[in-house]
């Protein structure tokens, strides 16, 4: 079995060698030494914490033979446990990842993908690379050149020119390039002179000279010149050339057949192992509005059986009770605190029901509060500071804290239990595929006829008591949220309006912070506050998605997640600096600017996955705070995983691109940045995924589509802000005018090194159009060769943006708007089949899951159930044949997303640190009863044909096949040894 993380490691030796240290002294064995053993219960807590992480909570496989006697890897379900299973290696392949989810696995290639790609990008920039850096485009490369600037566009070459006939207004610093050195010279060695003032900004606007602030360009007055009297940018000399757009050029034909190969490559990927492997979704069905008082399954049954010809394997109808489980799941959070609080205790039965009497008794609720107060005001007094420190933060909870949090819980639950819900979606699973794709093609309509009742859409005969139902295929159940279930599209639109209002404010706080940064002159600090924000405002965007929206499904989460975050990070990153840039325009081909784009780069490429590797907070809870923690379950609470999104990471590769994107024409070595980003990134969210992050139901490929259309996205803006760049250039804001210099001009401009034998103007070089127009304008260099480049990047970059908005949103929209009024379901595939070429039935699938109404509990590390359970009387029902189901179910427990196991807790002993052994039929029967909100001591209380009916969601399975049930509880394992490992040929078993 593979070792923990090497983060992990040290501390293991630490405590390996404090056994070793307890085996050399007997009184540490029996109990002779009070004080020894209290010195070693910190160490012994965190070394059954980790191994309680190490076996339940981080990504395992196990080896198991098929019916075909083929060895096939099986992914463990959470909170289950084998002694034959494996922790997944770090080095497993990619193809591999695949086995924690499609999501996942589509990640990894996606990340590797465009590593690549963003390399064979940057390789096709390196001939403006090489022009860049030559003398052909800035005679003073040679001269002033640093790392961080070098093979782009910034541009030091500039001339001195009369901005009146007199000359006695001018454009150019008048100390250039230092006080010394007039004008530049071969004679000029830069070590020697300040080439810049020291105070050089973007912006250099000292508010005391003529015409100040006009442009961002301040006129300094021939005669009486003073350090700060000038106009820091003159006649920039640096010259376009016209191969420079055919190279970009080829650039974005690559991505966008990159990107139709990736596209056709991950569709392929998802069909076949949509057509390898059978779940739910493939026999399944969803209710969008179901009649609201049919509440039976078995009448839901009889309609679907009707309508679809077949069989119905498994009815769940959902009932509006989403605040009703919302305060069931605060319930049972609180008391699993309370109990992990009174664990380890010698009465802890006794102890645990008079918690919960107390906090049953509402009118105690202000003697609680104060019990709570004195307690915490003792703790305040602890001789540990980080103790007294965690107390303040909310960080440290007494038992008292849970009670009176729990009695609140109790108060507001009275409200609301006796309420009776309504029906507000159905799922129907099939026995086959067959029944469930004609169940489709006869009742699938638009949404707008569903909506409006269009009877006539469908054979009267399918309709519901008259009711039109709008019927589709179901998700995953592993994705369902069955606590939002009863909020409609109104809800969401609402929830959807005030968390972009609130997103706007944060990225307006985000660009004037940063936009200050940069104006005054500290590119560190702006490219530090990029990384911030980009840090930042996922976190807000993640705790707006999950507390004040009601997604319906993990997807739902996810895109809604992904839409918003890509838009911040994208702005954040790429749009805010590039508008500091146009609002001092002449600083955009400064080293400044340029400079600053390529610190927002590399710290873009770094900070991110650092702060992902090191996890300050997890690191924290797992060794500090687990440690110190008052019992061991505690313990095993602070080293859980960390939270994460499969929609973050998309979006951090999205931001990526689309920074490299934007800025290379400009910048064009900002592509290996990217490549490095990306690569980082793939190795850094692979350790987390297999050590650090928590283990999450397995994504579909919708996030690798949606990431696929946001870098069609940042390809459209690449085109627009390449094209304004190409257009703009020189960005110094000056015209060559017709007018010619005066007798004591040409005088002047003598003295003041001018060759210019003309006037120039302050003019605009921006276009507010998407594109800019083709034409040619005062500013443009001599000898039309910028024209040429103008005219064919625009007509380049206008057929890229049109093969985009078609390919990747023409047809999905149109499609969009089609399904409004007329859909018809898409079949994936042919129809399975088994080894005799019969059709696979879903209830000889043992790995299949049920919709089953389950929420997530803090604290808990599986689901929990919050259905009915009528045949609840303490009785055990065997899996093996018997007519009752385990825990009182209506269904078998294989359909749930997670497997009940055990684990050793004696602590103190070595029987802590054994394999647990497995569960008793009465031991499995106990927790998936537990593990059901149906069981509530409260709910209890209520009439029980209301509690079965009206109060919980319900699931009822009809079709079940013993074989599968058996094989589900003896489960063909498979005990290898190293070299039989290897020969397997797995990739996974062979490391």
């Amino acid at each position: 079995m593979p070792e923990l993380v090497a983060k992990c490691k040290s501390r293991d030796e630490h405590l390996k060698h404090l056994e070793e240290n307890k085996a050399q002294h007997p009184a540490h064995r029996d109990g002779d030494s009070d004080e020894d053993d209290d010195d070693d219960e910190p160490a012994r807590r965190l070394k059954a914490a980790l191994l309680h992480r190490e076996r339940f909570l981080l990504p395992r496989f196990v080896p198991e033979r098929n019916a075909e006697g083929k060895i096939e890897l099986k992914k463990l379900e959470a909170g289950e446990f084998n002694p034959n299973s494996h922790l997944y290696p770090l080095t497993m392949p990619i193809r591999a990842m695949s086995d924690l989810g499609v999501g996942v696995g589509m990640y990894f290639n996606t990340q590797m993908f465009m590593t690549a790609l963003m390399i064979i990008c940057g390789l096709l920039q390196l001939p403006n690379v090489y022009y860049f850096g030559t003398t052909a485009y800035d005679p003073m490369n040679k001269k002033d050149r640093t790392f961080h600037v070098g093979g782009s566009a910034s541009c030091l070459a500039e001339e001195r020119v009369c901005m009146n006939s007199d000359c006695t207004s001018y454009a150019g610093e008048f100390h250039f390039p230092s006080p010394n050195v007039p004008r530049y010279t071969d004679d000029y060695v830069p070590a020697d002179y300040d080439w810049r003032d020291k105070n050089f900004k973007i912006y250099d606007d000292d508010k005391t000279s003529p015409n100040a602030g006009e442009l961002g360009a301040s006129l300094g007055s021939f005669g009486s010149a003073q350090a700060g009297d000038k106009m820091w940018v003159g006649k920039r000399k640096c010259q376009l050339r016209p191969g420079m757009g055919s190279w970009d050029t080829a650039m974005m034909c690559v991505i966008c057949a990159a990107m139709f190969f990736l596209g056709r490559l991950q569709n392929k990927q998802a069909e076949d192992i949509d057509e390898e492997e059978q779940t739910a979704q493939d026999y399944s069905i969803v209710v969008e509005d179901p009649n609201p008082e049919i509440v039976d399954p078995d009448v839901w049954k009889a309609h679907f059986e009707k309508v679809s010809g077949g069989k119905v394997f498994m009815v769940t109808v959902c009932l509006n009770n989403g605040e009703l489980l919302r305060t069931l799941k605060m319930k049972r959070h609180l008391e699993t605190e309370i109990q992990i609080e009174l664990s380890g205790k010698i009465a802890m039965p006794q102890l645990l029901a008079a918690a919960k009497a107390k906090a049953t008794n509402i009118g105690m609720l202000h003697e609680l509060e104060e019990a709570a107060a004195k307690k915490k005001a003792k703790k305040l007094k602890d001789p540990s500071l980080l103790k007294r420190v965690l107390v303040r933060l909310g960080m440290e909870k007494s038992l008292e804290d849970y009670i009176v949090k729990l009695c609140k819980t109790n108060l507001e639950f009275s409200k609301i239990v006796d309420r009776k819900y309504q029906a507000c979606k159905v799922y129907v699973m099939f026995e086959t595929e067959e029944a469930q794709r004609t169940c489709l093609n006869n009742m699938c309509v638009g949404k707008v006829p569903a909506a409006l009742d269009w009877k006539d859409q469908i054979n009267k005969e399918y309709l519901m008591d008259g009711n039109l139902l709008h019927v589709a295929e179901a998700p995953e159940p592993e994705s369902i949220i069955y606590e939002n279930l009863q909020y409609g599209t109104a809800d969401k639109t609402k929830q959807q309006l005030t968390n972009w209002t609130i997103l706007v404010i944060a990225l307006a706080a985000a660009f004037f912070t940063i936009r200050e940064a940069y104006v005054q002159g500290y590119p560190a600090i702006g490219a530090i506050l990029i990384s911030f924000w980009n840090s930042c405002l996922p976190v807000l965007i993640s705790f707006l998605v999950r507390h004040r929206e009601t997604p319906h499904t993990t997807d739902e989460m996810e895109d809604s997640f992904i839409t918003k975050t890509v838009t911040a990070r994208g702005f954040t990153s790429s749009l805010v600096l590039y508008i500091v840039g146009l609002q001092h325009s002449t600083g955009m081909l400064t080293p400044y600017f340029v400079g600053s784009v390529q610190a927002a780069l590399f710290a873009d490429a770094i900070t991110s996955p650092i702060i992902r590797f090191l996890d300050l907070a997890g690191t924290f809870k797992r060794y500090v705070m687990a440690p110190l923690a008052s019992t061991d379950e505690r313990a095993k609470e602070l080293v859980q995983g960390t939270d994460w999104l499969l929609a973050d990471r998309y979006t951090d590769l999205a931001k990526s691109v689309l920074m490299s994107l934007c800025f290379s024409a400009i910048f064009p070595l900002g592509y290996f940045y990217s490549a490095f980003a990306c690569f980082l990134s793939f190795c850094v969210d692979k350790y987390c995924v297999l050590r650090i992050f928590k283990m999450k139901p397995p994504a579909d490929d919708k996030l690798a589509k949606i990431t696929r259309s946001f870098v069609g996205l940042c390809l459209v803006a690449h085109c627009a802000l390449t094209a304004h760049f190409y257009y703009s250039w020189p960005y110094d804001s000056l015209c060559k005018t017709s007018e010619a210099l005066s007798t004591a001009g040409a005088a002047r401009a003598g003295l003041l090194g001018i060759d210019a034998d003309t006037v120039y103007r302050v003019c605009n070089q921006l276009s507010p159009s998407l594109l800019p127009p083709v034409g040619k304008e005062p500013w443009f260099q001599e000898g039309g060769a910028q024209y040429r480049l103008v005219a064919f990047y625009y007509v380049a970059a206008f057929i890229i943006m049109i093969y985009v908005a078609f390919f990747y949103f023409g047809f999905d929209a149109g499609f969009s708007i089609y399904s409004l009024f007329y859909y018809k379901h898409q079949t994936v595939g042919d129809i399975s089949l088994d080894t005799k070429g019969n059709p696979i039935k879903c209830s000889s699938i043992p790995e299949i899951k049920g919709y089953v109404p389950q929420i997530e509990i803090p604290g808990v590390r599986h689901h929990v159930m919050a259905c009915t359970a009528p045949n609840t009387t303490g009785e055990l029902g065997s899996r093996l044949g018997k007519e009752k189901s385990m825990g009182g179910l209506e269904f078998d427990v294989y359909l749930l997303d997670w497997v009940a196991s055990k684990e050793s807790t004696v602590p103190g002993t070595d029987e802590e640190f054994k394999e647990p052994e497995p569960l008793t039929d009465a031991e499995k029967h106990q927790l998936y009863t537990l593990h059901n909100l149906y069981v509530n001591d409260q709910l209890q209380k209520l009439d029980k044909g209301v509690l079965d009916t009206v109060v919980l969601s319900r699931a009822k399975q009809y079709i079940r096949d013993f074989t599968t049930i058996e094989r589900f509880a003896s489960q063909d394992l498979v005990v290898l040894s190293d070299e039989e490992m290897k020969d397997t040929g797995n990739p996974l078993l062979a490391i």
